[in-house]
C-alpha cells in the first residue's frame, strides 16, 4: 500500500514473479506481501488464502513443488494481481460542508470466505451525499465444515469487532450507526 501525498490517495504497488516451479512455502510468502491494513483489497487477498487453503487440503509439505494444475491455477491469479494497483482510494473520508456523518456497516458470508466492510456517508449542506470506503476485514471460513447460520454469526462478530475498533479512533461526531 502506497500513499500518494498530492493527489491524497490510497494506491497499491504490486510485482508478479511468474516461476515455473513454486513450493507452498514460496505461496505464502508471496501472500504475506499484499500488504493492506485497511483491507482495500480484502477480496483479493481472500481469493490467495482460499488457494493456500487448498494447498493444505492436498496435504503438500512446506518444500515440495506445486503439481502443474495447481502451480497454473495460481499463476492464473498472478497475473490478474496487477489490476489492483490501478485502484486509488481517497485517503480523507469526509466531504466539504458536511451537515450529517453517518457509519455503515455491512457483512456477508461465502461458503468458503466471509467479510465486514464499514463507509461513512456523508450528506453536505447542498443534499449531496457521498459514502467513502473506511475499511474492511476478510476471513477465510475454517476447513472444518461448519454450517451457513453459524457462518453468518462469525461475520456478524467480524462486523461488531471492526465497528468497535474503528469508532474510537476515527474521532468523527457521527450522527448515526448503521450496521
Amino acid at each position: 500500500m502506497l500513499w500518494k501525498p498530492q493527489p491524497h490517495q490510497l494506491t497499491f504497488k504490486v510485482s508478479v514473479n511468474n516461476k515455473d516451479s513454486l513450493t507452498k512455502r514460496e505461496v505464502s510468502s508471496q501472500i504475506a506481501r499484499l500488504y493492506d491494513p485497511l483491507g482495500i483489497i480484502a477480496p483479493v487477498i481472500a481469493k490467495a488464502k482460499i488457494f493456500m487453503q487448498s494447498l493444505w487440503l492436498q496435504e503438500l509439505d512446506w518444500n515440495d513443488n506445486l503439481p502443474t494444475k495447481v502451480l497454473q491455477v495460481w499463476n492464473d491469479f498472478l497475473v490478474k494481481l496487477p489490476a489492483v494497483n490501478e485502484i486509488n482510494i481517497p485517503r480523507y473520508i469526509l466531504s466539504d460542508d458536511v451537515t450529517k456523518i453517518e457509519l455503515h456497516g455491512f457483512s456477508d458470508i461465502s461458503e468458503r470466505a466471509y467479510g465486514a466492510v464499514l463507509y461513512t456517508r456523508c450528506v453536505t449542506h447542498s443534499g449531496l451525499i457521498q459514502t467513502k470506503l473506511v475499511c474492511s476485514k476478510s476471513r477465510v471460513a475454517p476447513l472444518k465444515r461448519i454450517t451457513v447460520p453459524r457462518l453468518e454469526l462469525s461475520t456478524a462478530l467480524l462486523l461488531v469487532r471492526l465497528m468497535h475498533k474503528i469508532v474510537p479512533v476515527l474521532h468523527l461526531p457521527l450522527d448515526e450507526i448503521c450496521l
